[in-house]
């Protein structure tokens, strides 16, 4: 029983750092559209309006 315990234990670490990496990669996920959207409408043009000027 003790060893079965440790197994599922094992197993739900790792289910923990399985979630943890989707969640880290959903930020930048969700980060990298928003500066596709946003970046480059907003902040390029005037970036490049301001080196230009």
């Amino acid at each position: 029983m003790f060893l079965h315990a440790e197994n599922l234990f094992f197993l739900f670490s790792l289910q923990l750092v399985d979630i943890s990496i989707f969640y880290v990669y959903a930020v930048c996920y969700i980060l990298w559209i928003s500066v596709l959207f946003f970046g480059e409408k907003h902040l390029v043009p005037r970036r490049a309006t301001s080196r230009l000027s």
